[in-house]
């Protein structure tokens, strides 16, 4: 498959996504950056807005021998996009 294809086909994911959801949170808690709300215990907690993360790897220059090695470095990827993500806040 076209990395491209995947790559901006990953981006407008995250573009609808940080479009849609700003509309399911109150004004109030989009400014904060968090709600505020109870958790399953009943103690008051602050909760972060709902974030998306797309890594994406491929075999193209890879070859994997074992599934565990495509999980491991789809890991990687998904820990790398939300630094990024962390970054862009």
């Amino acid at each position: 498959m076209d990395i491209n294809l995947v790559e901006r086909a990953a981006k407008e994911i995250i573009d609808a996504f940080d479009r849609i959801i700003p509309t399911l949170y109150e004004a109030e808690d989009r400014e904060r950056g968090y709600v505020e709300t109870q958790d399953r215990q009943g103690n008051a907690k602050q909760f972060p807005l709902v974030a998306v993360s797309i890594g994406i790897s491929s075999n193209r220059l890879v070859s994997f021998t074992h599934y565990g090695e495509v999980t491991e470095v789809a890991s990687e990827m998904k820990g790398q996009a939300k630094t990024y993500a962390r970054k862009l806040l």
